[in-house]
């Protein structure tokens, strides 16, 4: 039964490292169309992309417009055609 039990823990983690791998990967290959839907600028420093993804991030958690990025004449203009 202890065999049985930590060779279940070793797939179990080796499953989900990989499920893991494959979401960074979907996330890093739409990354430039999702930016084009948030009205975010493409061409960011790693500082402002940081700095991009957690203003996003507290929208979203505490639904405060303090926190809402500015979003590129673009996206602006785009969602307000749709």
């Amino acid at each position: 039964m202890l065999l049985l039990a930590h060779i279940t823990f070793l797939k179990s983690t080796s499953a989900a490292l990989e499920w893991g791998n494959y979401i960074k990967a979907s996330f890093d290959v739409f990354l430039p169309e999702l930016y084009n839907k948030l009205g975010f600028n493409s061409a960011l420093t790693r500082d402002e992309e940081r700095e991009n993804w957690t203003r996003f991030s507290q929208a979203i958690i505490y639904r405060h417009k303090k926190y809402i990025h500015n979003r590129s004449s673009s996206g602006e203009q785009e969602n307000r055609g749709s």
